[in-house]
Order: C-alpha cells, then structure tokens, then sequence
C-alpha cells in the first residue's frame, strides 16, 4: 500500500501564514504526523487567504 501524501511542506512557510512560534507542539505534532505514515510534498501558496477543503473517503458519514 502506497503512504499517504498532502500537498504542502512543513519546512517552507509563506510571508502571509501567520506563526505561533511553539516549538514543542510543531515538534510532537511533526512526530505523529511522521508515526502515521504521511509525508508533505509540494508547497503552500503565499496567499493572505486560502481555503482548504477536506471529507472522508467513505459515504457512510
């Protein structure tokens, strides 16, 4: 089975995303990002707005 894969990068942050600067959550959130298998390609567009749209792969929601 194939990993699962996003499109945005985790290291590369346009001008306009705004940051929190906590470094333990990036950290553990990096972790489990990393535990479950998925990993980021591509890049984020240096937007001041974006919307993202996500929904389950199943119907029965």
């Amino acid at each position: 089975m194939n990993k699962k894969t996003i499109s945005a990068a985790m290291n590369e942050r346009p001008e306009h995303m705004p940051t929190r600067n906590n470094s333990v959550i990036t950290y553990i959130a990096m972790f489990f990002w990393w535990l479950s298998g998925w990993r980021t390609v591509g890049s984020l567009p240096n937007e001041k707005k974006i919307l993202v749209a996500a929904a389950p792969h199943t119907s029965n929601w």
